[in-house]
């Protein structure tokens, strides 16, 4: 039996059904005359699956004598039942105006409308509470907005019986939008202990799931309705039913769209234990009132917002909106410095760090004493930081947009962690070919944004193959994207450009609606954060010049500057190889940075004895040392401040170095041919890194290897002269390692070729082994095989020995071969390893230390082994990796 329709001009009792006013789960609602006392009413006709039940029938009659009960300006009242031979109807106060979804539909609310219709609601929600009666199914379509302001919270108590199915068959699906009505599950007029009740995107965790519901419910559905009014979003939304119950139970709303002044209340209204959850609405609307600061007289605290006369409503709503378009006088900047933990130090001055959304916590990089650097977090009302997990090696951390996760960068991988437990998660590979351009950003739908040298790479926040949506400009001198950073609005995105014209060069604007177009916002050489500076009168965009921390203010929509830039502070570290600046900021308004007076490596000589030599001091930055076969030279890798990079030969007699490429793209990982007139490496000359050779003496860069679309970076030059190894970057094996033959075919082929990370290969003086670094195992190790069949000039397949035991990277051999060297995964110690050559294959003792000195970060070669006096020649890192944090709260009000 199917709810009746009625028609206009139809009689129920005596009401005269004037038109249809919609239809709804309860039923059909139509507008309808009293022609007793003279008013037009709604009537909601119930569906048939109520109105025969004469156990429901009886339950919906109590629940309407208490709701009827109930008399605030803020809540629809109930006038009655009406009873027919076949008909039965709720009388309802009718209600002119849209429904708050309507006006979501439109578009986010401004803060002060948002905070005027919340006031309402608490209120509504109280009065409702007080007398003992629970809405069940609180939600924007069922609050209607007047023209004047005043808000009416329709349908207390009365649930709505709904079971939909979907065209494929799977029940409740969801429609989406934020003006649409999404179903609820099950009655409660069939409120039977087990039932569920309500309408899934508003439900608390423990309605979803069944169990017994209070007060709080409403109270989640109260701080859930507040995320949609100011985002235009519902914040837990699924393609089906099952989808969005799941959102609710298991997934931590998105709140960076939400003002940081409500993040408090709506985090205590969506907390999903309710044990934990505001226990009275009451303490909701004192805390809107406080963010309003609106007077009221004493004793009228529930009755505040309710205006007894719809002008009162106006005049309410209006002063509220006028206030918090008021800009309000922030609180003075707070200083303070963050140090490591004992027995750790900050690890990586440049790169390591990152603030939460809210401003509320840091996740910063720390290395233990010869261990591997991992990243913590600290919240900043807090004088104790935890470890994050599995986050080993981990760098460049970035947060989800609901600041409940990090993503990190690790050993070729780009992962994600939770902050509330868990194993870190591996997303995809992002080998870590150049660092200078590492960096992501996560916007509220879950899709990351990382850079690379090819361009910007997109991938979803669960395992996924990463797409390159942004490639570089080859023909425009482009060779990289990095330091990404999404909008507000989860659309639009600020990329770095690097290029080898200084014009091209800087941060640009694009979005992922429109990869076609990018536009240039400012001329730099490093990172830009745009801050949206929530609650105030426009963003600020920050950036670095030279070494000072500048702030400028920007319009959000054109991205245009508005004013001249302000200087915050002075002394910031840069990362002269890449475009790193040493500053945070959040959309909270916290401001992060450090400050450091030298940032140099230095050349220097550590012999067995671990006694110290350092060559004098140069303005350089180099970036890779490896030592010519005679060790009389070293063929560096020297950065000139603006991302480019260049191949210098250092003369250690003389004190002097040339300069060997003059290209205005980077060359980058000299190694020496065993004639010690010769060096390969490798060049982003063709928009991707190749191979190429130079003698010392007369010739020109000339062509080695060019062949396919993917970065190759050599590595080493056997002894005999034979061979090349290189790292090759393939998207669907990660980086691997490869032998290119110099003379003959000069077709290259792999030397380890697996589905986790090869890297930094090294050939031992009598060519018959190669050390290298993989990640197989979940973490840098350093490992050992044959190199190439002799006879037939393939790689000779057989075992590998693992030569590291906690962890290790960058090996090299001693000039007989007897020795490996290797690097702890901190970078702050280099061990040795004896190594013999058996029968059956090799041999090695458990590695020492040899010294304790730390080495120029993520470079290919911080170090390398002369051929004589066993010495090695080494970037040593000079810069105070202990320089502690400096914190600034509130920052903007400089």
């Amino acid at each position: 039996m199917r709810t009746l329709r009625l028609k206009s001009g139809t009689h129920l009792g005596h009401f005269e059904i004037l038109g249809d006013i919609g239809s709804g789960a309860m039923g059909e609602v139509y507008r309808a005359r009293d022609t007793k006392l003279g008013r037009d009413v709604a009537l909601k006709v119930l569906p048939a699956s109520v109105a025969s039940d004469a156990d429901r029938l009886a339950r919906l009659r109590h629940e309407a004598q208490m709701v009827a009960a109930l008399n605030h300006p803020n809540i629809a009242q109930i006038h009655g039942l009406e009873d027919a031979v076949d008909v039965h109807a709720l009388v309802l106060e009718l209600v002119e105006g849209d429904t708050l979804a309507d006006r979501i539909a439109r578009g986010p609310l401004p803060l002060g409308e948002a905070l005027a219709i919340a006031a309402q609601l608490a209120a509504a929600l109280e009065a409702a509470h007080d007398a003992g009666v629970i809405h069940r199914d609180f939600k924007p379509a069922n609050v209607k907005v007047r023209d004047d302001g005043t808000v009416k919270v329709l349908d207390f108590g009365l649930a709505k019986p709904v079971e939909r199915q979907d065209r494929s068959g799977a029940q409740g699906a969801v429609r989406s939008g934020p003006g649409s009505d999404a179903p609820t599950m099950r009655s409660p007029l069939a409120s039977e202990h087990g039932m569920v009740v309500g309408t899934a995107n508003y439900m608390a965790p423990e309605q979803a799931q069944g169990k017994e519901v209070d007060k709080r419910a409403d109270i989640w559905a109260f701080g859930v309705v507040l995320v949609e009014m100011l985002t235009g979003r519902r914040p837990f939304d699924g393609a089906t039913l099952p989808d969005t119950i799941s959102a609710v139970v298991t997934r931590t709303p998105d709140l960076s769209r939400v003002p940081a002044q409500l993040h408090r209340l709506v985090g205590r209204c969506l907390d999903k234990d309710p044990r934990k959850r505001l226990r009275d609405i009451g303490d909701a609307l004192s805390l809107v009132d406080d963010l309003a600061a609106a007077p009221r007289a004493p004793g009228a605290r529930r009755w505040f917002w309710p205006a007894l006369t719809a002008g009162l409503s106006v005049v309410a709503a209006a002063a509220l909106w006028r206030w918090s378009q008021t800009p309000v006088a922030p609180a003075s900047p707070v200083r303070f410095q963050v140090d490591a933990p004992a027995g750790t130090e900050f690890n990586y001055t440049y790169t390591g760090t990152a603030i939460s959304p809210d401003g509320r916590s840091l996740v910063f990089r720390l290395a233990t004493v010869g261990g591997a650097p991992m990243l913590w977090v600290r919240p900043l009302g807090s004088l104790t930081a935890r470890v994050l997990s599995g986050t080993e090696n981990g760098d460049f951390p970035f947060w989800s947009a609901d600041g409940q996760s990090v993503g990190f960068f690790s050993g070729g991988r780009l992962k994600r962690v939770d902050l509330a437990g868990g194993a870190a998660i591996g997303l995809c590979d992002a080998p870590d070919i150049d660092t200078a351009l590492t960096s992501g950003s996560w916007n509220r739908d879950g899709v990351i944004l990382f850079g690379s040298p090819e361009g910007l790479r997109r991938v979803a926040s669960s395992t996924a193959l990463p797409e390159l949506i942004a490639p570089v400009a080859v023909a425009d001198g482009e060779t990289g994207y990095g330091s990404p950073q999404f909008l507000p609005d989860g659309d639009r995105f600020l990329f770095f450009v690097r290029s080898s014209d200084p014009v091209r060069q800087g941060l640009y604007a694009s979005a992922l609606s429109d990869l076609r177009t990018k536009r240039l916002i400012l001329a730099t050489d490093r990172k830009a954060v745009y801050v949206p500076n929530e609650g105030g009168d426009s963003p600020y965009l920050l950036y670095a010049q030279e070494q000072t921390l500048l702030a400028r203010r920007i319009d959000g929509r054109s991205l245009r500057f508005d004013g001249d830039p302000a200087a915050m502070a002075a002394g910031i570290a840069l990362f002269p190889p890449g475009f790193h600046a040493s500053f945070w900021v959040s959309a909270g308004g916290v401001l992060a940075y450090r400050t450091t007076a030298s940032d140099k490596p230095r050349l220097t000589w550590v012999s067995a004895d671990r006694s110290r030599q350092s060559e004098p001091d140069s303005d350089d930055f180099y970036t890779h040392v490896r030592l010519s076969p005679d060790a009389t030279r070293a063929a560096l890798e020297v950065s000139d401040g603006t991302g480019n990079m260049d191949v210098w030969i250092w003369d250690f007699a003389r004190h002097s170095k040339t300069q060997q490429t003059f290209d205005t793209r980077p060359d980058r990982t000299p190694v020496w041919a065993p004639n010690g007139h010769e060096i390969a490496f490798s060049s982003i000359r063709t928009g991707v890194f190749q191979i190429y050779r130079k003698d010392l003496n007369t010739g020109q860069p000339e062509v080695a290897l060019t062949t396919g679309p993917s970065n190759k970076i050599v590595m080493d030059w056997s002894a005999d002269g034979r061979y090349l190894v290189y790292v090759d970057r393939d998207p669907t094996t990660a980086e691997d390692v490869w032998a290119l033959p110099v003379g003959g075919s000069r077709q290259p082929f792999p030397l380890v070729r697996t589905a986790g990370i090869e890297t930094n290969p090294s050939i031992s003086p009598d060519g018959k082994w190669l050390a290298f670094e993989t990640s197989r195992s979940g973490r840098p190790e350093v490992y050992v095989q044959r190199f190439v069949d002799s006879q037939t000039g393939a790689a000779e397949p057989g075992a590998r020995w693992q030569i590291s035991t906690q962890g290790g990277g960058r090996p090299r051999w001693s000039s007989d071969g007897r020795r490996l060297y290797f690097l702890t995964l901190n970078e702050a110690a280099i061990f040795v390893a004896d190594i013999r050559a058996t029968a059956a294959g090799l041999e090695h003792d458990p590695p020492r230390v040899f010294a304790e000195i730390p080495v120029m970060l993520d470079t290919r070669s911080p170090y390398d082994v002369a051929t004589t006096g066993g010495r090695l020649l080494l970037l040593e890192r000079t810069i105070n990796q202990g320089t502690p944090l400096i914190v600034v709260t509130n920052w903007i009000a400089e």
